[in-house]
């Protein structure tokens, strides 16, 4: 009777783990889908992109490779950081760093670097090695991104007139009826903007300075609104490194670049 009763406990045990297991597994499947936002900024991201842009499509294949699901919420830069630094959404990208941010957020590894420049027409004769060399001018720039310190310096100092706008077409038509002298933008950003917006009507009276204002590299953030970010912090790290490693990352950087009419070509990157 007593072996019985043994035989009857065990076959309970083993039973409950296994029920506390494959819920456990239930939780953490459920789990495995995280919401990022993110703003319009064609080539890296828009709705109307394949794949939804070239950084969605990183952040999704590095993820996928961890056993993680994302879906994005396309939204104005501003509103896509609030939503994520109230827990509206798991996390947002990409963003560069800041000091803000990296209190209200968890950073990853640097997803990839971005080169921001100067655009201006050919037509105005434009050249600056220090911002003091911009005094006077009017600036475009955007709202929500961030820039370096140098630029909120002379902007600050009085040095800059600049306009803050909302999209990379709003700083082009600016520039092209001579409303600012120049603006900056991404460099990958802005030719893109040039081709969508300008193609057969004007593209080739946009240049750029080909002395870069700064680069600087861009990530995914999580927010610390979620104590599970550290988690999926660590899966997007791990599986970044193993897309770089595979070569699909620079196939996708590459594949972007063809984004555009067939007949034109982006200057290559750095």
């Amino acid at each position: 009777m007593k072996s019985y009763l043994r035989l009857i406990c065990l076959v309970c045990t083993v039973w409950g783990s296994s029920l506390w297991t494959s819920n456990i597994w239930a939780v953490n499947a459920w789990a495995e889908t995280l919401t990022l936002s993110v703003g319009e900024y064609p080539p890296f991201d828009s709705p109307d992109l394949p794949h939804q842009g070239l950084i969605p499509r990183i952040v999704t294949e590095a993820f996928r490779l961890e056993g993680v699901e994302v879906e994005y919420v396309f939204m104005p830069w501003p509103r896509a950081y609030a939503e994520s630094n109230e827990g509206k959404v798991h996390g947002t990208v990409q963003w560069l760093y800041s000091d803000k941010r990296a209190k209200e957020h968890y950073f990853s590894d640097p997803i990839m670097e971005e080169s921001y420049v100067w655009f201006h027409l050919k037509k105005n004769s434009f050249d600056w090695q220090t911002f003091d060399d911009l005094k006077g001018m009017a600036v475009g720039a955007r709202q929500g991104f961030t820039y370096n310190y140098e630029f909120y310096q002379a902007r600050d100092r009085g040095d800059l007139d600049v306009s803050m706008v909302g999209s990379n077409k709003q700083n082009l038509d600016m520039l092209f009826n001579d409303r600012v002298d120049v603006f900056i933008e991404q460099l990958d950003v802005g030719y893109f903007g040039i081709l969508q917006h300008y193609y057969g009507k004007g593209s080739q009276q946009f240049t750029h300075h080909p002395k870069p204002i700064f680069t600087k590299q861009n990530h995914l953030l999580l927010s610390r609104q979620y104590e599970e970010s550290p988690y999926y912090l660590k899966k997007f790290n791990k599986g970044l490194k193993r897309l770089k490693a595979s070569g699909k990352f620079q196939q996708y950087i590459n594949e972007s670049r063809w984004l555009v009419p067939a007949n034109t070509q982006l200057l290559p990157h750095k």
